[in-house]
């Protein structure tokens, strides 16, 4: 799958700037009990900086164009492919799995206004994230969240508009590196980071959950 965020990937590993602060820009947040620690990449120096999030900003379907990751420990790389991603830290562990989109087995809606061809408008009424008006090819087919013997599958309905998944990791220096990231922060929250979509429909989408794995916020926006 051809990803249009690949490059900021790259830079995720390569860059050693890590740490500076910069002055804040508009989006950023004052720390407090309700933010998350980002990185961010900052266009003129070439360099990523450390900064803030709160969760009413990432409540509101921000801008990700910046956006480089959560500044927590990433979980590691359990096991990849197109099918399966399994990602782990300590007892937590997170399945990401994916499939052919099956269109039988959903509502597609179309729309063909001002002349132009027929564009995809919905599937099973929810707008898709990750085409470009085209039918997807894979998507999210479950999501199960894992604390040693507890397991918990994830409502579909939470990702039922999130669409062609980017399952498969690379190895860039000797590391994976991953379209999908998840980290623990310091109050046990769970956090999924998903850099999904193929071509014009990439798009980031954040999922956090509670300790009970209860979900307490989903935000999804485009990186560029």
């Amino acid at each position: 799958m051809d990803h249009p965020f690949s490059w900021s990937l790259t830079w995720t590993l390569l860059l050693l700037a890590s740490g500076i602060l910069l002055p804040s820009f508009a989006y950023c947040q004052e720390i407090s009990e309700h933010s998350y620690h980002v990185t961010l990449y900052d266009e003129q120096t070439e360099a990523e900086y450390d900064t803030t999030f709160s969760f009413d900003y990432l409540a509101n379907d921000p801008d990700f164009y910046l956006f480089t990751r959560f500044n927590y420990p990433p979980f590691q790389v359990k096991f990849t492919n197109e099918e399966k991603l399994i990602l782990f830290q300590g007892k937590h562990e997170v399945e990401i799995l994916a499939a052919n989109f099956d269109s039988a087995a959903h509502k597609l809606r179309f729309s063909t206004e001002n002349g132009y061809m027929p564009y995809l408008e919905s599937i099973d009424g929810k707008n898709p994230w990750g085409v470009d008006g085209g039918i997807p090819r894979i998507e999210i087919s479950g999501i199960i969240l894992r604390h040693g013997a507890d397991s918990t599958l994830v409502s579909p309905h939470i990702f039922a508009d999130l669409y062609e998944p980017g399952t498969i990791c690379h190895e860039i220096e000797g590391q994976k590196s991953c379209y999908i990231n998840a980290y623990l922060t310091e109050r046990d929250e769970l956090i999924l980071s998903m850099l999904n979509g193929d071509g014009a429909g990439g798009y980031i989408a954040i999922l956090i959950f509670d300790g009970q794995f209860n979900l307490r916020l989903k935000s999804v926006g485009h990186g560029f």
